[in-house]
């Protein structure tokens, strides 16, 4: 734990990194894509956030002081609660919602061990969002358990006009979003740059 706190302490502002149970992770940068994707994504929740006066914020890109001790850089975060808020502009506690974009270097961590903490941290709800499927992943906090929601997927205009009508009708390209059940984030939107 003492190499942890030497860590944190020695960290500068451009230094990227996660602490994943007790371990320095130093972050590779991400590339454009998938940064256009977390952009799509916040865009919406803060749009939604303006147009209702909430007290909710979305931050992309901030680091997350979890309170078991991780600390972690995800793509997306949403608190309900600005207590959380450090005034060092940092995030302390659980956030109620957190999206991470999967890319080569953080797959398996954010498919395996992250989403692990989260739970045990009490994240309400968390996103996994394949940009090579273009799939986003949906589980949601049930009795302090992650349950699977549905995978949501874009579908290219080709690709939708092949289905059968059965087919169609079982389409989910549309979130609902757990903590704010009236919001719904369209996938399709989250892809676009992906389709001709």
């Amino acid at each position: 734990m003492t190499e942890v706190v030497q860590a944190i302490d020695a960290a500068t502002d451009d230094d990227w990194f996660e602490i994943i149970e007790g371990v320095k992770i130093m972050a590779a940068s991400a590339r454009g894509g998938h940064n256009a994707i977390a952009s799509r994504i916040f865009a919406v929740f803060d749009n939604y956030f303006f147009d209702k006066g909430t007290k909710a914020f979305a931050f992309p890109d901030i680091d997350v002081y979890l309170p078991d001790g991780n600390i972690f850089r995800p793509d997306l975060c949403v608190i309900t609660d600005p207590k959380f808020i450090g005034k060092d502009d940092k995030i302390h506690g659980a956030p109620d919602l957190v999206v991470e974009v999967l890319s080569p270097s953080t797959m398996n961590n954010d498919l395996g061990i992250k989403k692990v903490i989260y739970e045990r941290n009490g994240v309400k709800e968390y996103w996994i969002v394949d940009p090579i499927s273009r799939n986003v992943y949906v589980y949601n906090l049930v009795d302090g358990r992650y349950n699977f929601d549905a995978a949501y997927h874009a579908y290219s205009r080709d690709e939708f006009d092949s289905l059968t009508d059965e087919e169609r009708a079982e389409v989910k390209d549309k979130i609902q979003v757990g903590i704010f059940p009236e919001l719904f984030v369209d996938v399709n939107f989250i892809f676009r740059r992906w389709f001709n």
